[in-house]
């Protein structure tokens, strides 16, 4: 059984630390031992409720993995305090192998396979984004084109598209990268009580008689937000009603999701949507809300997997689902059955994809919503690419 450390610099509920901590579980599961290094939790400012989990470190404590607090790990920069006691940390628990699954997380967990002469597992969850100015962006670029090329035993891309950016851009060997989808635990997704779904549409003001749809993601331009603002004026039913959860995450891109948010705020109340749109915080109880909603709809510019695990999370909720092309299309979806695939960029597009499930009967929408139930669980439950992921530690700890 391998000793794996994995770095989390922001132990947020967003996608990439979800899946960390989902694999980390898998991994704890299957005997290996895992210790998970974090930096600071995000803060309660764009939560609903703050007596509530708005971190992953909960879950993972509760599962029985040790979780270590560095402070100074959600510095913009490396940090050398932070770099001497994750050294300290592997060598006292005879790490073998280091996984980081953010882009920031990489670079920590990729120093520690150089300066320790360990294995590394890269998971490159997204496309590859640098930030600050021209000279920054510069020297963090060829930082971590050099750390992957020289340190990364195995990467694991969550698309064909990642793995061709990487392989062209970042100039690595082929031989090494392999794709492997992001998961989610489809088959045993929680069921809500019709009271409970009830009650949660109740808290939006939202009425039986009424259509709730649903996005979750973050405050950024990656995500389409303002295009799904776009579309949604185009939805001219006063009984639809969208509910975007989310909020500012914490960390180097928190001024622009700052600036991204008060975008759309502006762009609601231009387009007078201030009864019918509604804006309510990360949520620690998305699954409630996905399973108590009648839409959901993915408005992205850019992902890493075709199928992002938002997306995945309401196909499992049974929800008829609109997303877009950005990433390409998911293996072994049906378009206009499994659900709803339109182009990026284009609110029109959104917006006939989004009055067609509205004008759907009830019924119909409940086939869509079944037919992607059954996808998920069949190709992206964690049960079947956690044990995917699991043979590639399994094969790397012991060559």
């Amino acid at each position: 059984m391998a000793n794996i450390l994995i770095p989390i610099r922001n132990p947020d509920m967003t996608g990439s630390p979800k899946m960390a901590a989902f694999f980390a579980q898998k991994l704890h599961q299957a005997g290996h031992f895992v210790v998970v290094a974090y930096g600071d939790k995000p803060s309660s400012e764009e939560f609903l409720d703050s007596n509530r989990s708005n971190s992953i470190v909960d879950s993972l404590t509760q599962a029985g993995i040790k979780a270590i607090y560095f402070p100074e790990m959600s510095n913009t920069i490396l940090d050398i305090k932070t770099i001497r006691g994750l050294i300290k940390l592997a060598k006292s628990h005879n790490i073998n192998l280091t996984i980081g699954f953010n882009q920031r997380d990489r670079s920590y967990a990729l120093l520690l396979r150089a300066i320790l002469k360990i294995k590394n597992i890269t998971s490159v969850q997204n496309v590859q984004l640098f930030y600050g100015n021209p000279i920054a962006k510069f020297l963090k670029q060829r930082t971590y084109k050099y750390l992957l090329q020289n340190f990364a035993d195995t990467i694991l891309c969550t698309s064909e598209i990642i793995k061709n950016q990487t392989i062209n851009e970042l100039k690595i060997r082929s031989k090494a990268i392999f794709v492997l989808p992001n998961a989610i635990e489809s088959v045993n997704f929680p069921h809500f009580l019709s009271l409970e779904k009830n009650q949660l549409r109740q808290e939006f003001d939202i009425n039986e008689n009424d259509l709730m749809i649903v996005n979750v993601g973050r405050f950024s331009p990656q995500k389409g937000l303002h295009i799904l603002i776009d579309a949604f004026r185009k939805v001219e039913n006063p009984n639809v009603k969208l509910v975007l959860i989310g909020g500012v995450t914490d960390g180097i891109s928190k001024q622009e999701g700052s600036r991204y948010k008060q975008q759309i705020v502006d762009a609601i109340s231009n387009y007078r949507l201030e009864d019918r749109v509604i804006l309510s915080g990360f949520r620690p109880d998305i699954a409630k809300v996905l399973s108590s909603a009648d839409i959901y709809c993915h408005s992205a510019l850019w992902e890493g997997p075709p199928l992002p695990l938002a997306v995945m999370e309401a196909l499992a909720a049974r929800l008829p689902v609109i997303f877009t092309d950005c990433a390409g299309e998911p293996e072994f979806f049906k378009n206009g059955e499994d659900g709803f695939m339109v182009t990026h960029n284009n609110p029109e597009e959104l917006a006939d994809a989004m009055n067609l499930l509205i004008n759907m009967d009830e019924a119909k929408r409940a086939e869509v919503g079944n037919q992607g139930k059954a996808l998920v669980d069949t190709n992206y439950d964690l049960e079947i690419i956690g044990k995917k992921f699991l043979k590639h530690v399994d094969y790397l700890t012991h060559k």
